[in-house]
């Protein structure tokens, strides 16, 4: 804090002794001492207080941070339950039209069909009418919602 030397302090010594005189001067260095220690302690403790003061700005800039990242999570997290809503929403809706309207599968005219017989196998014959049954994958889709249950569509 200070640059003071040995001789300086022995300098001050002498006249502070010349100044004050020998009955006083102790009393006068005892008195300069508390206030010495006082002025320390009030150093330390604003110098206690400025670090303490550093740490809680640090603290909240890192809590900041900290909260932004998580905000920025939850609104990727948001933005991909939309992304997965709206995904299965298409899928039901197109289910639910699919159920409702049959899948018309044309077919070839009676004459040009020679049905062959094989042994235990069945004979498919084809006629002028359309086909009402699902298709295969139509089938699978209505398979799998009956294990679920239902619920209605918005």
């Amino acid at each position: 804090m200070f640059d003071i030397g040995f001789s300086e302090i022995v300098l001050i010594a002498v006249v502070a002794l010349v100044v004050i005189g020998p009955e006083r001067l102790p009393k006068v260095a005892r008195t300069a001492g508390l206030l010495f220690g006082r002025f320390q302690r009030y150093v330390g403790s604003v110098r206690g207080d400025v670090e303490r003061e550093l740490q809680l700005e640090e603290f909240k800039r890192a809590a900041q941070a900290a909260n932004e990242g998580f905000q920025d999570a939850i609104q990727a997290t948001r933005d991909t339950l939309v992304i997965v809503e709206e995904s299965v929403n298409t899928v039901v809706h197109q289910t639910a039209i699919s159920d409702t309207s049959p899948t018309v599968t044309p077919s070839a005219p009676t004459e040009s069909v020679v049905p062959v017989v094989a042994a235990g196998l069945p004979v498919e014959t084809a006629t002028d009418e359309p086909s009402l049954q699902p298709s295969s994958s139509q089938a699978a889709v209505q398979a799998e919602l009956a294990l679920e249950p239902k619920e209605p569509v918005s």
